[in-house]
């Protein structure tokens, strides 16, 4: 079968410009959504749509890119067009790009989807009453070490979980969004949110976004604690896991992780502990990720594997972002 044509509406760094950055190259073999549409096979990146297509046309050649336009109604060949990558802003108006192509099969978005979760909702309807298929860049579901704890092997490493901690920055809507859709994949659904408190640390860069403290309880009675920091002293993406049998966590955007096993307490008669003194340290498969959500959207598009990282899915960490942000 022939690969699937792709436009991809915005050119900036989670497309294209994390690529150039030997540090984040180092962590990441697909560190852009250019990298892992030029490395799969069953992609072509035929058009970018941006705002500035200066570098764009810069890299043409290199990426085998045919057609840079600056708005969709300019692009030509506009039926010949499969799917449509948003690495763009929330205030793209996605439903009106899409309207310039009769014969879309599917979408990958990055967050935030839209600038509001009502907004969301009415892409999803769209997308439905147009039977386009729909992939959400929460890029740890790309992660095979994190799917390999999603299906069972969390309970088998730590046991009951009691309690989680989140750390975050940037915003709830942006990079708190992957934390909780994280929560989500490895706990299961949340019951209630317990607390949430709007916090003074760090400014987000996403308008009408907000640090939080928040507080939620999952259904297997788990606990949640998400605490924001300030991106201006350091960048960090974490969670933090304690269970039965012991404690995971992990820490540096999700590339690492540590997992601590338990013995017997030395300061009280039938406890247990972390035993710090054996860590356990290990990489994650984040870098690998997003290649793997394409690989999966392209399999799904020929009938063979389900979404790893639906709208429907995304749409239920978004309904607990607002709620949290509305609390």
């Amino acid at each position: 079968m022939s690969p699937f044509r792709v436009a991809i509406v915005g050119f900036g760094q989670i497309a294209y410009g994390y690529a150039l950055s030997e540090q984040y190259s180092t962590e990441h073999k697909f560190a852009t959504h250019t990298q892992a549409l030029f490395s799969h096979e069953g992609f072509i990146l035929d058009t970018v749509i941006a705002e500035d297509l200066s570098i764009a046309n810069s890299v043409k050649d290199e990426l085998g890119i045919k057609h840079t336009c600056l708005t969709a109604e300019e692009v030509p060949e506009k039926e010949k067009v499969d799917v449509v990558v948003f690495a763009c802003p929330p205030r793209v108006d996605k439903i009106k790009i899409l309207e310039n192509f009769p014969n879309i099969k599917a979408v990958l978005l990055e967050k935030p989807i839209t600038e509001s979760y009502s907004k969301s909702v009415l892409l999803e309807n769209y997308l439905k009453n147009h039977n386009i298929k729909a992939q959400v860049s929460f890029i740890r579901r790309g992660d095979k070490y994190l799917l390999s704890l999603a299906n069972g092997g969390l309970k088998e490493l730590v046991g009951d979980i009691t309690n989680v901690q989140i750390i975050y920055g940037n915003g709830l809507r942006n990079n708190g969004s992957h934390m909780i859709d994280l929560t989500r994949m490895l706990l299961g659904e949340a019951k209630a949110i317990l607390y949430s408190k709007i916090s003074s640390m760090g400014t987000p860069s996403i308008k009408e976004d907000k640090n939080v403290s928040f507080m939620l309880e999952m259904k297997n009675g788990a606990v949640v604690a998400g605490l924001p920091i300030d991106f201006n002293y350091f960048r960090e993406n974490s969670m933090d896991i304690w269970g039965s049998n012991g404690r995971l966590a992990f820490t540096q955007e999700g590339s690492y992780f540590q997992y601590w096993g338990i013995h017997n307490s030395r300061f009280g008669f039938g406890y247990k502990e972390i035993d710090w003194s054996a860590p356990e340290v290990g990489k994650t498969l984040i870098g690998e990720s997003i290649y793997v959500l394409y690989d999966n959207l392209n399999a799904h598009l020929l009938g063979k594997e389900r979404l790893l990282s639906s709208l429907e899915s995304a749409l239920v960490t978004e309904q607990i972002i607002y709620d949290i942000l509305k609390s």
